[in-house]
């Protein structure tokens, strides 16, 4: 079993090139397997949410991205070739992708975007990147353009005819079409980052919201004084805190234990126990206004008012109560969390750290500016299309939303 030095995965993560082999600064998670399905909710309960400060970085050092194994610079032309579906190691969830063979034979998962109807491939990179610029611990997703060989016309369609038994989505994506050399000018590469999974006997290596530490009922009643002082006591509940307004902030939907991973920045002990347990979520793709185009741009939201419309999708379902507005989807595990005022003051003060010029470098790499979304205008009221200065403008306008302190006893 290979375990990666605590020091060198915190350097590899916050983008800085100090370990000097290639197996330490590795861009894929190897597995702790065989833990007990209570061993891993207990690591679960106590997950940290962030692993590093936060950064300080240029717009172009934003767009470049965390310094991985494997990057990709921005826009970089990628040719692979088509690799067929295979049943036995299925691409999961329902958007558009495919899997890509390099020249060197790494094979790579790419998701696409085709007449706006992929909206994962804008919010995985604003979701990684505000992550990885607060400190969390984060995969990299790289925006690319793909050229494809031997492609069919639709490639999510050949492995959605392969394993997909939904009537519904093998309607939405027709037939996979004629082999050809295809091009992706809307595509994104996702790189792991590399720390230790922690799986357990039933093959789950994610958790759920619900897995999170959970306070008593009592705590709710606590003056401010006697609440401060569990939180001290508690550091592992204003963690789960921070990771459940998050999610309820950026709308993260498709909240299942698959899209969130669990990990350990150091060496298990002899038990098989982790000391510092690390709460990922490693696939925020439904989230910051994403999901729903999936069935085409005449059933869509743009993205940037859908995200910040307190009307429709409100961040505090019940600010009097710290309740926070998410409503997940079917397979999802949260719904409408109480947190605390130390972890929306935690999180709040994480993303304050992150600077105008940092999120214009966010929202540059997330190619929001390429997306054609249309807004109609606060002064004019004339339909335009959406610009980065709208993105920081809503951006800077969510947070705000936080920066108020729920109301308790005194």
């Amino acid at each position: 079993m290979k375990f990666v030095a605590p020091i060198c995965l915190l350097l590899s993560v916050v983008g800085l090139a100090a370990c000097s082999s290639a197996e330490e600064v590795d861009d894929d998670s190897s597995a702790v397997k065989g833990l007990s399905v209570a061993a891993r909710k207990e690591m679960a309960s106590r997950g940290k949410a962030f692993i590093s400060e936060p950064l300080r970085l240029s717009a172009a050092e934003v767009k470049l991205g965390p310094k991985m194994k494997k990057t990709y610079a921005f826009n970089e032309e990628v040719a692979c070739d088509f690799v067929e579906p295979d049943k036995n190691d299925q691409l999961g969830g329902l958007s558009p992708k495919f899997n890509c063979k390099l020249a060197n034979g790494d094979i790579v998962k790419v998701k696409y975007s085709r007449d706006g109807r992929n909206d994962e491939v804008h919010s995985e990179i604003i979701n990684t990147r505000v992550q990885w610029l607060m400190g969390m611990p984060t995969d990299a997703v790289f925006p690319v353009r793909v050229t494809c060989r031997n492609c069919p016309e639709e490639p999510w369609a050949a492995y959605v005819d392969s394993y997909v038994t939904s009537k519904a989505v093998r309607l939405l994506y027709g037939s996979p079409g004629p082999r050809a050399t295809r091009k992706f000018p809307v595509a994104a590469i996702e790189v792991k980052m590399k720390a230790e999974k922690l799986e357990d006997v039933e093959g789950v290596s994610g958790w759920g919201f619900d897995e999170l530490f959970k306070r008593s009922e009592d705590y709710w009643s606590m003056n401010s004084f006697a609440r401060s002082a569990y939180d001290k006591e508690h550091p592992e509940a204003v963690e789960a805190d921070v990771m459940r307004l998050y999610a309820a902030w950026t709308k993260h939907l498709d909240s299942k234990a698959d899209n969130q991973r669990l990990v350990c920045a150091e060496a298990l002990t002899s038990n098989n126990t982790c000391a510092n347990p690390l709460l990922m979520i490693h696939d925020g793709g439904i989230s910051f206004g994403s999901g729903g185009r999936i069935f085409g741009s005449f059933f869509a939201k743009d993205m940037l008012q859908k995200w910040t419309n307190q009307f429709e999708n409100p961040t505090w379902k019940d600010f009097s109560k710290c309740q926070a507005g998410i409503k997940s989807l079917n397979s999802g595990s949260i719904n409408n969390p109480r947190v605390s005022n130390a972890g929306r003051a935690k999180l709040l003060e994480r993303l304050n750290t992150i600077t105008d010029e940092e999120l214009r470098g966010v929202f540059e790499t997330a190619r929001m500016d390429e997306k054609e979304e249309i807004m109609r205008d606060n002064y004019t009221g004339v339909p335009r299309q959406v610009t980065i200065e709208d993105w920081v403008k809503g951006f800077n306008y969510m947070r705000s939303i936080l920066s108020k302190a729920c109301p308790e006893k005194t």
